[in-house]
């Protein structure tokens, strides 16, 4: 038995060895490059959604900034009250956020009900979202640490297939001097 092999053979063999060395290298390197690829890709159009959310969100933001200062001038409530209802209308929005409420107005309200004992502040809330978002909602404005609850709530379809409601309340809060 000869184990010397012919030109031919040994081209054959370079060439097999090198098909089978391109195969490991491309499912050792190049298919992990790949699907880091893929992955980082993924990763970016989430980042992207949720940073084109943020940004709406900030220029609501400023616009709302912006409002409050060009009808600052007329408002005629005192100081004191003005913080409280800043404090309701931030609670409101919190918990709205929380509970993942799509908060259509937020709009406070003269003072009312003042006696030597507690103020009442109000604010209208108008609101959209699933049932479940919204009980969420009612069940954490009356688990708030502040003096606040629902004193009338209005609930609608906003469409006719109705999978979100539209929701009209007002929210008030007591506030002990």
């Amino acid at each position: 038995m000869d184990r010397t092999m012919s030109g031919r053979q040994r081209l054959l063999l370079i060439a097999t060895g090198g098909l089978a060395l391109a195969f490991v290298i491309e499912r050792v390197f190049v298919s992990s490059l790949h699907a880091r690829g893929t992955t980082l890709r993924q990763q970016t159009v989430v980042e992207e959604a949720s940073l084109r959310t943020q940004l709406r969100i900030q220029r609501q933001k400023a616009f709302i900034l912006n409002e409050d200062k060009t009808y600052d001038r007329y408002a005629l409530i005192p100081s004191q009250d003005r913080k409280a209802i800043a404090k309701l209308l931030r609670e409101a929005e919190q918990i709205a956020k929380v509970s993942g409420v799509t908060v259509l107005d937020l709009t406070p309200e003269k003072p009312s009900g003042s006696s030597r004992e507690t103020t009442t502040y109000q604010v209208q809330l108008r609101a959209e979202g699933r049932i479940d978002q919204l009980l969420t909602l009612f069940y954490k404005i009356q688990t708030n640490q502040f003096l606040i609850r629902l004193d009338r709530f209005s609930l609608s379809p906003k469409d006719d297939q109705a999978t979100l409601l539209r929701l009209d309340t007002t929210i008030t809060m007591l506030v002990l001097p």
